[in-house]
């Protein structure tokens, strides 16, 4: 059983970008998400415990203070722990400039980024 604890839907209100999404997820052991992202940007970050991110054929292994971040079109995998499952905070976003905002950082190449 997945647990969001909160999943905050926005008005798309501006034309250069926007916060579409936020929530908090409570993983639960060994269940996680596989999908094709349809969402311009979704940024996680990992509050505690650990999990898995697989996108284009490499796995990470994540954990508390590590962040990762989805962007439209990418095939996704991802799967909180067996014994220490995360849970995490994410925050979708779109718009023409979202991208160009992101690319001013570090994440927009690694997709990762472990402490």
């Amino acid at each position: 059983m997945i647990v969001q604890l909160l999943w905050k839907k926005f008005k798309k209100e501006n034309f250069e970008s926007n916060i579409d999404e936020c929530g908090i997820e409570l993983g639960t052991p060994n269940v996680g998400y596989t999908y094709t992202v349809t969402k311009t940007a979704v940024l996680h970050v990992i509050t505690q415990g650990t999990g898995t991110f697989t996108y284009n054929g490499q796995t990470y292994h994540l954990k508390k203070g590590d962040l990762f971040l989805l962007k439209e079109g990418m095939e996704v995998s991802y799967t909180a722990s067996k014994n220490n499952p995360w849970s995490y905070y994410w925050v979708g976003m779109s718009g023409k400039q979202v991208m160009t905002y992101l690319s001013r950082s570090s994440i927009i190449d690694k997709v990762v980024e472990q402490q």
